[in-house]
Formats: C-alpha cells, sequence, structure tokens
C-alpha cells in the first residue's frame, strides 16, 4: 500500500490545544509513569517490571515503526497537551499496518490526562491521518474485555464491536477475551448504536435499579425460578455474578439489551430481574422482548406487575437523538413476552400489567437440548394500539363430530385413565409423563379447558363408534386427540393450526386420516352450516416423520416452511391457504413439493443434506478422480460452492423436481456421498405425479468399494417405486446413465437391476479433453425387485460419465 511507506519525518497532527507529534527522550518519565499504572498492566502486554531501559526499547521500536513500510510499519505518536501552563505528554497512540489497506489502532492515556477527552481528540486526528494519507481503507480496534474506556473510544467513532473469547493470552498465560471492532473509512464516524444504560425507576412497590456486586449476596433463588427461568438465573459463585453482569452490561453497550435489578423500596434487597432485549432486530424494527423472574419474597405483592409498568413506560418513552444518552427512552412501539404455558403466576403478572395474549406455540419451550418439551404462550403490548379486534372470543366446547367409524368428541371427567395411559407414550408431545397417573391427566384437562376458554384451541377425543375386528378398545374410549390451536378470528375468516396424536396401537387402520380430514371439514365449514368459518389452517411435524408428511398431505396441506429443532431435528410447516379447495389439493396427492425422507440401510443412511456436511462435501468435490469425471465442478471446490450446491438442492426440492439425498454413515452420521432422483419434474402424468426420474451420484473416496452406493441405488429405487401412499413417489421408471469406462458405477447400476438400453457416442469431453460415450439404463416398476446380483459383466469401454466411479 503507497501509505505505508515512511515519511520524511513524523508529522505533527493539531487539534485546538493537542498536538501529535514524534517521541522524544523527555517523555521517558512519562512512559515509565504511564507502563506501570495498574490500568495499562491490567489492560496491555506492557512487561512488568518496567524501567527506563525498556521504556528506551520502546522509543526504539517507535522509530523503527516510522523507518520500515509495509507491514512492519507502525506509525506512533506521542500525545502532548497543556497541564497547567506546562505542555507534558498526555498518552501514546499510533496504529500498525495489517497489509491489504488494514491497519489496527492502538492508544494508552497517561494516567494523569484520563477523563479529559484527551484520548477522543488524538483518535479523531490519527483516523483522519490514516485514512487519508496514511491509505488505510479499513481500521481495527481490540481491547481486553473489560477495559470500558477504551471501547467508549472505539463505540463514539462507530466501531462496530464483538465480544472474542479466548482471543489472546496474556503476560501471565492468562487467556483472556476481547473485544475488537472495525470502522471502515467511508462509514460515518458516529456510534453505529446508542450505548444504554439502565435508569432508576421507582415506583410503590419496586425500584429498578442497575445490579451491584453486593447483590449476590442477597439473592436467595428458589426452585420454581429454577424450573421456568434457570438458564436466565445468575451464577452465585463470586467469579460467575462479575461474569454474569459484565455480559449484561456489554450487551447494554452495544444497544441490544438492558438489564435492571429489580429492589425493594426501602430496603434496597435484590427481589429479581427484568430485561428488555432483542431491541430494533432486523425485520423487528421498534420491537423488543421482555424477560423476567423474581426471588420468593417478592412474589404476590405486586412487584412484578408494577416493574412490568414502569419499563413498559420507559421502553415507550421517546428515544433521544444524542446515541450517548443511554438512560432515556427507547422510543419502541411494541414489547413482546413468552412464558412457560405452566407459568400461570407470571401469565397473570402480565395481563394485571395490561399485556394482551397473541397465541401459543407448540412444543417451543425446551429448557435443554433434548429436554422435556411445554407450550410458550406468547405475550405483546403496544404502546399505540391500532384500533383492531380486541381478545379473542371466548370458544365454546368443540361440536361433536361423527363418521360411519368415529365420533370425534370433547374429552370429559371420564376419560381421564384413558388420558392418562396416552400420557404415558413418549411421541404425545405436550402433557407426556412417563408414569402419568390422575394428577397429570386432570393438568392436561384443564389445560384443554384453559386453551378454549382463551379462545385459543379446540380439542377433539378420537373414539370409535362401535368396536372393530384389529383394534383393541372399547367404544367410546379416546385413542387419540386432534386439536386446533391458535385459532384466530377475522373479519374474512380465520386461521388456525392443527395437530394430532393417535395411540402408536392403533395406527394403521386409517383413523387418524379419518379424524383430521373430519375436523377439516368443520374448520373451513361455512359459519352458517355449523362449520368454524376459518379460511386458513397450519400444521406442522417433522421432516423424518414420513408417516405424519404422508397424512397431512392427503389432507390438502402443503410445505410452506421448516425451522430447526434443539434435537437437531427439522419441523416442517405446512398449510392449507385461503382460497385453496382443500379437497382437491389432496386428490393430488404427492404435492409438487417434495420432503427427503430419511432411509436407515445396513451400510448406509439416506438423509436430507445439512450444512454441517460442508468439509466432507468439499473433500469430495476436490479428488481427482470427482474432478475429472464431474467437468461442472469448479477447481478448486471451495465451500461457497458447496454452500451453493445445498442450496440448489433444496430449491429444487422444494419445486418438485428433485429428491437429493446425502448418503451417511449410519453410525457416524458423516458424508459418504450424494444421491438424487432427478428430473421429476419433466415426467408427470395424471393428477400431475411424476412417472419417471433420473438417478445421479457420487461418492466420497473413503466410500468406494463397500458397497455403499450399491445399497444406497437399491433403497433409493426402492422409495422411487412404492406407492405414495405408502410414502413413496410412485414411479412407473428409472432411467441412469454411466460411462462406458466406468466399470464401477456401471456394476451399481446392473446390480439394482437395471438394463442397459442404448448409448450415446462421444457424448462427454473430460476435463482432461478426451470424449467418452455415455451408456444408458432404466428400470420399470414391472421389473422390481430385480435379482440381487447382476447376470452380466459391464462393458468396459472410453466413455464419460454423469456418476463419478463408485470405486
Amino acid at each position: 500500500m503507497s501509505g505505508a511507506r515512511p515519511p520524511a519525518a513524523v508529522p505533527a497532527l493539531r487539534g485546538g490545544d493537542l498536538l501529535l507529534r514524534g517521541h522524544t527522550e523527555g517523555d521517558l518519565p512519562g512512559l515509565i509513569e504511564q507502563a506501570r499504572d495498574p490500568q495499562t498492566l491490567l489492560f496491555t502486554s506492557t512487561p512488568e517490571p518496567y524501567d527506563e531501559g525498556q521504556a528506551r526499547a520502546f522509543l526504539d521500536r517507535v522509530r523503527a515503526g516510522w523507518a520500515a513500510d509495509g507491514e512492519q510499519a507502525h506509525r506512533r505518536w506521542a500525545i502532548e497537551i497543556d497541564d497547567r501552563g506546562e505542555r507534558r505528554y498526555a498518552g501514546t497512540i499510533g496504529y500498525r499496518y495489517r497489509g491489504e489497506e488494514v491497519a489496527s489502532l492502538d492508544f494508552a492515556t497517561a494516567p494523569w490526562a484520563r477523563g479529559q477527552g484527551v484520548m477522543t481528540q488524538a483518535v479523531a486526528l490519527v483516523l483522519d491521518h490514516a485514512f487519508g494519507e496514511g491509505g488505510v481503507r479499513t481500521m481495527q480496534w481490540a481491547a481486553y474485555q473489560g477495559n470500558w474506556g477504551s471501547r467508549r473510544i472505539a463505540w463514539g467513532f462507530g466501531f462496530r464491536i464483538s465480544t472474542v473469547p479466548g482471543w489472546r493470552v496474556d503476560r501471565r498465560g492468562v487467556v483472556r477475551t476481547g473485544w475488537v471492532g472495525t470502522l471502515r473509512s467511508d462509514q460515518p464516524r458516529v456510534p453505529a448504536s446508542r450505548w444504554l444504560v439502565p435508569p432508576v425507576l421507582a415506583g410503590d412497590r419496586v425500584v429498578l435499579r442497575p445490579w451491584r456486586e453486593e447483590d449476590r449476596a442477597g439473592l436467595q433463588l428458589d426452585d420454581l425460578a429454577h424450573r421456568y427461568v434457570g438458564a436466565a438465573l445468575p451464577p452465585l459463585t463470586p467469579e460467575g455474578f462479575t461474569a454474569y453482569l459484565l455480559r449484561m452490561r456489554e450487551s447494554a453497550a452495544s444497544g441490544a439489551e438492558l438489564d435492571w435489578c429489580l429492589a425493594h423500596p426501602h430496603t434496597d434487597s435484590p427481589l429479581g430481574w427484568l430485561g428488555i432485549f432483542a431491541i430494533d432486530q432486523r425485520f423487528a424494527y421498534g420491537n423488543a422482548t421482555l424477560g423476567y423472574w423474581t426471588v420468593p419474597a417478592a412474589r404476590g405483592r405486586g412487584v412484578l406487575t408494577e416493574a412490568l409498568r414502569l419499563a413498559a413506560a420507559h421502553a415507550f418513552a421517546p428515544a433521544p437523538g444524542d446515541p450517548a444518552d443511554g438512560r432515556s427512552g427507547l422510543g419502541l412501539h411494541r414489547l413482546a413476552a413468552n412464558t412457560d404455558v405452566r407459568n400461570a403466576a407470571s401469565q397473570a403478572a402480565l395481563v394485571r400489567a395490561g399485556w394482551r395474549y397473541t397465541g401459543t406455540e407448540q412444543d417451543s419451550c425446551v429448557y435443554e437440548p433434548g429436554g422435556e418439551r411445554h407450550d410458550t404462550a406468547s405475550f405483546e403490548l403496544v404502546a399505540e394500539p391500532a384500533g383492531r379486534a380486541g381478545l379473542r372470543p371466548t370458544l365454546g366446547a368443540p361440536a361433536t363430530l361423527t363418521t360411519e367409524r368415529l365420533s370425534l368428541r370433547p374429552f370429559t371427567e371420564r376419560d381421564l385413565p384413558v388420558v392418562a395411559d396416552l400420557l404415558r407414550h413418549p411421541d404425545i408431545g405436550p402433557g407426556h409423563h412417563p408414569r402419568a397417573g390422575t394428577a397429570e391427566a386432570e393438568r392436561w384437562w384443564a389445560a384443554l379447558r384453559h386453551l378454549q376458554w382463551e379462545g385459543t384451541q379446540w380439542t377433539w377425543a378420537i373414539c370409535l363408534r362401535t368396536p372393530e375386528p384389529g383394534i383393541a378398545a372399547a367404544a367410546g374410549d379416546p385413542l387419540g386427540v386432534v386439536r386446533a390451536y391458535g385459532i384466530r378470528r377475522g373479519d374474512t375468516g380465520g386461521t388456525a393450526h392443527v395437530g394430532y396424536w393417535l395411540d402408536p396401537a392403533h395406527r394403521g387402520h386409517g383413523l387418524a386420516l379419518e379424524a383430521l380430514d373430519t375436523v377439516l371439514d368443520h374448520l373451513t365449514g361455512a359459519a352458517e352450516d355449523g362449520g368454524a368459518g376459518l379460511s386458513t389452517l397450519r400444521a406442522d411435524t417433522t421432516l423424518d416423520n414420513l408417516a405424519s408428511q404422508t397424512i397431512l398431505r392427503h389432507s390438502g396441506f402443503r410445505v410452506w416452511g421448516r425451522e430447526p429443532l434443539p434435537d437437531g431435528r427439522v419441523r416442517l410447516d405446512l398449510a392449507v391457504p385461503e382460497g385453496v379447495d382443500r379437497v382437491a389439493q389432496a386428490a393430488l396427492g404427492v404435492a409438487a413439493t417434495l420432503e427427503v425422507p430419511v432411509i436407515e440401510g445396513q451400510s448406509v443412511r439416506l438423509r436430507p443434506w445439512r450444512d454441517s456436511d460442508v468439509p466432507l462435501l468439499v473433500e469430495a468435490c476436490n479428488d481427482p478422480l470427482a474432478q475429472r469425471f464431474l467437468t461442472d465442478l469448479p477447481s478448486p471446490y471451495t465451500e461457497a460452492e458447496a454452500a451453493t450446491f445445498l442450496a440448489s438442492c433444496r430449491t429444487a426440492a422444494l419445486a418438485g423436481s428433485m429428491l437429493p439425498w446425502c448418503l451417511a454413515d449410519p453410525v457416524s452420521d458423516e458424508c459418504l456421498g450424494s444421491l438424487a432422483i432427478m428430473e421429476l419434474d419433466r415426467h408427470r402424468g395424471p393428477a400431475d405425479r411424476a412417472v419417471g426420474g433420473l438417478i445421479g451420484y457420487w461418492s466420497h473416496p473413503r466410500a468406494r468399494g463397500r458397497g455403499v452406493m450399491t445399497e444406497a441405488v437399491r433403497r433409493a429405487v426402492r422409495h422411487a417405486f412404492i406407492d405414495v401412499a405408502d410414502g413413496g413417489l410412485g414411479l412407473a421408471r428409472l432411467a441412469i446413465t454411466a460411462a462406458a469406462g466406468n466399470a464401477a458405477s456401471q456394476r451399481v447400476v446392473l446390480r439394482a437391476g437395471f438394463t442397459e438400453t442404448g448409448r450415446d457416442r462421444a457424448a462427454e469431453r473430460l476435463r482432461d479433453g478426451t470424449v467418452e460415450d455415455l451408456v444408458r439404463f432404466d428400470l420399470l416398476r414391472s421389473e422390481w425387485p430385480p435379482p440381487d446380483a447382476p447376470t452380466t459383466r459391464p462393458d468396459v469401454r472410453p466413455g464419460g460419465p454423469t456418476t463419478p466411479p463408485d470405486a
């Protein structure tokens, strides 16, 4: 960079009374005093002890930094200001070149000059020099965590700051967290966000104030707090509590969160925590989320209700124009809060404070990965309600719905013994209890009534009208549940989520599909005909639950979104949108959108691609064989290309043109290759169903020669040919192409029962410029399943593959 060339002399930079100049021997006493200062020792790598010899060595390094160019260049100035009529050394500031028009800012203030705005003036001068004559385009800044003075200066100039755990090992060998920030030359040198400071908000029952270190000793945290907000509670060890306060202060300094200690108005003892976080997030500007917890002594006294009102008033108060004013209002227009659906006291406090219940999210409250799942009740508070309809009307009991086989009716008290049995099933979802008894059944039933009264849910018991052979259940006993929840009504229809569960002992008899269809007819039926008059229905299941997906699709649902779950699975969101004929949509069978099922084998698992597969995907695609035969692969193949590949797979599946699998080790689940059924959109028959497809595959080098691809192709073929009603694609024909010279790939094809149908001569040009034939194979559903082994050997001739070798 041109700016890294050494200047003829250290340029003097002036700003008012402040002068940045070259260091001199007259600065030695000031340098020694500064280096021995406790704050300097805490937050820099200055050696200890520090004497005049080390100070002189520092001056030598400063001179060398000015004389050097390139990445050895380090431009440093001494700061000089007036101290009661005498010009005096006040600190050091500079920047070091890091290459590619990047430099890092460093500064240290003399102890006597701190708190006077000296370094702020100096940084402004140095940034002007660096971004101008210095040729710098990006300036970096870093400091040890806890160096608030340095962070405040960087924040004031618009540095975007992040926390980096394990950033550096200090001179004592301690691994320390760092703060790291960047500023580009074209960015405004003003704060990028507010630096929030919790103001003191006083009420009759509670005072909201900043937390203090001494609050740790007064905290009494009980089992109830740990049950509902354990992850948000502070550690009560000295080190843990200090880290807890530091995290809150960091979040406030970035403008993302504001936390208060709830304190007794007379004794000042801590009564709990209240925080406003996720402030002004993308796509939700003017919004934030509120959380809280209280100690036992604060409960039942109106403390939380008053605290909620005080915090909301501050949140909705106008925000200041000056980002350095951290104590004024937040200028928000909406607050959200989420509670465990079982936490009635928390919900009651929100309602008393004027919050409005907005809905229940199923299984969204999970306190640890793989832990027990509960529903979340969500609430909101809007600064200026827009005159929309108020709270939902209370729903009456759901209507009893009947078919020739089934009675769908409300649960009653006499069902409790059967409900306890159902709740012991691990896959029932909310309310599951491995040793459920009457008490658990009563709580579950009470929750149903509570949601019904809130106007958000109807629940039906699935019952047989008469006994049936093969179903060991008495007529009228609940076999499962259908729920319509999250019900919202509007001027034109309304929406609801639909969920169902059937006792595993009674599955396979068509009960769930019949029950779901019956409830859906009622929900979408016109109000004047006794229906609910809803216009849009939604449901969710998991990506690996193929049976549930099939039932929902056959009821007219189509996938519209997905969400990762804490246990690593993916939840699918499905919908019957407003204006769509559900019955007609259901008649289409398999929708255009394809969801990738998990298929287990002995040597391979076929599963959806994941972002975590990228490293092994990159390895496989940089393999020489892959690079030779897959001529469309970039060389080298990078993680960016892998990410694009995964995105294209997902896009193609959503468009219904391809069913892509990652081939994974059944034990480690690591990627072994790829297999896809492609061109499904090119071969469609009646009811818009695909009738044929093209199989393509490739393998990771370590998967070759192990029979992985042979089993994978066979299992993919099986899935392609089995009926739609049984969860397959219902195809009539599959095709594969392979290079004439690709013996390994042809062996895979023949073992799967495919027949050679012809070849395209000189159809493929390889990366090395050679041209080879392409051999075509196909397999009809009427020919499946094939024999276990091929009857002919593959023809080995020069050719070009669409699939790389499996050896």
